[in-house]
């Protein structure tokens, strides 16, 4: 369902929303298109033909599937705008790492 900013907000105010005697949950609901080829937003890999491809985890020019630095987190639209914008927002991020617990501390 769609509806104009001021209805969304009457709309939350209340949890809960009757349609045709039936009570039904309603929450926001956002739909972004992102290029799966070179993750740029707002449109999808099948509108363009020659679209170089971007790595989701490093922002590499490569597919995300061989990727050989996932652990280091590269937003590349962040890279991007930078450049475009001539500003410095950071765009690294680190995964956290996880350390495997033994089955047998975990009573």
């Amino acid at each position: 369902m769609e509806a104009p900013g001021e209805v969304i907000k009457k709309i939350e105010r209340t949890p809960k929303l009757a349609l045709k005697w039936t009570m039904h949950n309603i929450r926001e609901f956002f739909h972004l298109k992102r290029c799966t080829k070179c993750q740029g937003f707002g449109y999808l890999v099948k509108d363009y033909k020659d679209v170089r491809p971007t790595c989701e985890s490093c922002a590499g020019r490569h597919e995300t599937w061989r990727c050989r630095s996932p652990q280091i987190v590269t937003a590349v639209n962040c890279s991007h705008y930078n450049y475009c914008y001539r500003k410095e927002h950071s765009k690294l991020f680190t995964k956290p790492q996880t350390t495997p617990v033994p089955a047998t501390t975990l009573k």
